[in-house]
């Protein structure tokens, strides 16, 4: 899912605050950037548990999908942006009913910031 975005040492979008656990490029401030989260790199928190706000994914749950050790999800996290993460399985519990709100950690290892320039646009959400 790529989602743009300013660059800072923690990069502020429409949906949150990422920070990327491995960029790869050096960045200058005010550039536009694209924030890439891996499918993989999500998990489910608790709502009412005190957390960071960076690298805190919330929206609604649209949709859950098991595949064996996976679990496929789509949450809304604007109106006009969905993302999809794979789960292992055993997360399934964690998870609300389909159209609750649901809260994602995304590991900042599964985060990566990319200069607009690399991304080609049917790439974007």
């Amino acid at each position: 899912t790529l989602i743009s975005g300013d660059p800072q040492p923690e990069v502020a979008t429409a949906i949150g605050i990422w920070r990327c656990g491995n960029c790869r490029q050096p960045l200058s401030p005010g550039a536009q950037v694209t924030v890439l989260l891996r499918p993989d790199a999500a998990s489910p928190l608790p709502l009412n548990g005190e957390t960071d706000r960076v690298n805190l994914l919330q929206g609604k749950l649209l949709e859950v999908s098991f595949r064996g050790s996976q679990v496929r999800i789509e949450v809304a996290a604007a109106e006009d942006t969905v993302l999809r993460f794979e789960l292992p399985a055993r997360s399934a519990a964690a998870l609300p009913a389909r159209g609750g709100p649901v809260a994602l950690h995304i590991d900042p290892a599964g985060v990566d910031v990319l200069a607009d320039h690399n991304i080609h646009p049917n790439m974007r959400s």
